[in-house]
């Protein structure tokens, strides 16, 4: 059975008194709005006083196989959101759709969710049912590159919603419950060449490695990375 998953948006009414805000305040540009992943909005139109005049302005149904965990991502009067297998972007004020990109796996292997997507330079990165991380242009949904990161052979998933800052995409590999080694990956955003890699789980002589009581190397697995991280500028963590 196909899902059908609703976006709604909600504004005061009239609409027609409401004038799209394209302030930072009003965008959320990543899966916790900001980077430090406190999901906190500074707008303050909506309050305890005014909330029972909310109502809908426009209604879009998006359909495909697999459920619905995506957050949204807004920027300017654009919304972008995922299933697992199609990435979207909407008019924020309509509901039109203006375009929509449809994966095609390359595994057979292809399931689970997604939790979103990231948006930096004009691209919009995600990962994918079998295993990838992919780019596509912002304003057009072209796939722009795709980068292999996980064996779903293996268990190994990504579904988290990826983190994107000063030309670095940054995404996670899930599955612990299925036996997988987690790690996280950086990718180049240009470019989709991977940077580097960073795996939770260590082994033996690896920093960490002698927490585990001398368990075999084949014991050592979990640590995955489901969800958006977040980083710290000031001191250049993720």
């Amino acid at each position: 059975m196909r899902n059908r998953i609703l976006v709604l948006l909600l504004v005061f009414m009239p609409v027609a008194a409401v004038a799209q805000d394209a302030s930072p305040g009003s965008e959320w540009l990543s899966y916790n709005k900001g980077l430090h992943g406190q999901r906190y909005s500074s707008l303050k139109q909506i309050t305890a006083a005014n909330a029972a005049r909310l109502g809908q302005v426009c209604r879009v149904q998006i359909d495909g196989p697999g459920s619905y965990h995506a957050g949204l991502i807004v920027q300017g009067n654009t919304i972008f959101t995922a299933t697992p297998r199609e990435t979207f972007a909407l008019d924020a004020t309509t509901c039109v759709l203006r375009w929509k990109y449809t994966y095609q796996p390359e595994e057979d292997q292809c399931g689970g969710s997604n939790r979103g997507v990231a948006l930096l330079d004009g691209r919009v990165f995600r990962g994918t049912c079998d295993g990838r991380l992919i780019a596509l242009d912002a304003g057009s949904g072209r796939l722009l590159w795709k980068s292999a990161m996980a064996s779903p052979l293996l268990g190994e998933s990504t579904t988290a919603a990826p983190l994107a800052w000063q030309g670095v995409v940054y995404m996670g590999v899930g599955g612990s419950e299925l036996g997988i080694r987690g790690r996280v990956v950086a990718f180049e955003a240009a470019t989709g060449k991977e940077l580097w890699r960073f795996h939770t789980i260590a082994r033996p002589g690896q920093p960490g490695g002698d927490s585990w009581n001398g368990a075999p190397v084949g014991e050592r697995f979990g640590g995955g990375v489901w969800t958006a991280g977040s980083y710290d500028a000031d001191l250049d963590l993720v």
